[in-house]
């Protein structure tokens, strides 16, 4: 980087690029250091900030360097945290950090995505269950994606409470763990209401005159679709049609549900945390949420859509991007720092910057980096 983009300070004039005048900043010397040599400084002329090429970068504050892209292929086949910690000959903590550091930055191309992207075809909705911290903490992962592209356009997480066949055993200890924590019973219908205020944005600036919504025949869908008002507007309207299938049909791409169900199937397969009978289970909701924010970024924008039939497009050009919208989606993923006031997260991609979701038996607040949240 020869000259800074901008100021940092999110309260200075010049940290918005259409108030840049020649001249704004100068230079303030330079500094060496072990991982990245040579750094220049620089001050602005205006807040008298300091700043340095290093405030930049996604490795801003950091005293090691691991390839991203490595990590990015770690993680989506299935390696955990100490195999990436083996592999890059750094520790566990090392790993986790540079992954909350892309996941920020995976935020800020998703939003930019959602923003970019025009609703042209059917979508289908369902809850991906797994588990956090313990097999009494299971989750709902609540999933958006489209009929056609597979793309996922809205994702959600909410913990719940265990259910099924107990032993007395695992009741009475179900019964100690919640009077530490006890999970929302209300948590999927909250979450469906967010998915539905999507749904209603996207289908509102869409191209589509009328879409249809395929679910399963969970009643805290229907019990969210009757409480939000502009769904029902869109009904009566005719612009959305919803339709409830039984879960129990055989998981084909013939079943309407088949976006969710292959998106269920990827998980299971790429991320070792949700692998059936896996002891690779996420022990934090919001390092889980880091590496599944980082997951949906490959699959929209970087896996190919259906690689033995021969068609290589991401899923977000068969929703309808350019290939040269994608790549500029994806440019400086590996190397530029996404800035907070910057990409103004919203709803729970906010929840996720700030590390706002909480973990079950977790009693303090999740450690936010100062860096992240200041700008």
């Amino acid at each position: 980087m020869h000259s800074p983009p901008f100021c940092p300070r999110p309260s200075c004039r010049y940290h918005w690029r259409a108030n840049l005048r020649p001249g704004w900043y100068k230079s303030a010397g330079w500094y060496e250091t072990r991982a990245f040599g040579t750094v220049d400084r620089f001050q602005c002329t205006r807040c008298g900030k300091y700043f340095s090429t290093q405030t930049f970068s996604i490795d801003y504050y950091s005293k090691r360097t691991v390839s991203y892209s490595r990590l990015l292929k770690h993680l989506i086949t299935t390696s955990n945290i100490r195999d990436m910690a083996r592999d890059f000959s750094v520790s566990v903590d090392v790993v986790l950090n540079k992954l909350e550091r892309l996941s920020r930055n995976c935020i800020a191309v998703l939003q930019e995505l959602q923003r970019q992207l025009r609703l042209d075809e059917n979508l289908a909705a369902d809850g991906f269950e797994s588990f956090t911290v313990s097999q009494f903490f299971p989750c709902h992962i609540n999933l958006l994606a489209g009929d056609e592209s597979q793309l996922l356009y809205w994702f959600d997480y909410v913990t719940l409470r265990r259910k099924g066949r107990m032993t007395d055993e695992q009741k009475q200890r179900r019964a100690q763990l919640e009077k530490r924590f006890k999970a929302d019973p209300k948590g999927v219908e909250k979450s469906f209401l967010k998915l539905y205020r999507m749904l209603s944005h996207l289908i509102c600036d869409g191209k589509r005159l009328k879409v249809r919504l395929t679910t399963d025949e969970h009643p805290a869908y229907r019990r969210a679709a009757s409480a939000h008002l502009p769904l029902r507007v869109l009904k009566e309207q005719g612009r959305c049609e919803q339709v409830a299938v039984s879960s129990k049909r055989p998981r084909t791409p013939f079943n309407p549900l088949f976006a969710v169900n292959y998106l269920d199937r990827q998980f299971r397969k790429d991320l070792s945390e949700h692998v059936r009978e896996t002891v690779c289970f996420g022990k934090n909701v919001s390092r889980a949420l880091d590496r599944m924010v980082v997951y949906v970024t490959y699959h929209n924008l970087k896996k190919p859509f259906r690689e033995v039939k021969g068609d290589f497009r991401t899923h977000a050009e068969v929703a309808g991007l350019e290939k040269a919208q994608v790549n500029s989606l994806l440019y400086g993923l590996y190397s530029r720092r996404a800035f907070y006031s910057k990409v103004k997260p919203e709803g729970r991609y906010r929840k996720m910057w700030l590390r706002a979701y909480q973990t079950p038996l977790k009693e303090e607040a999740e450690l936010l980096p100062l860096h992240a949240a200041a700008a």
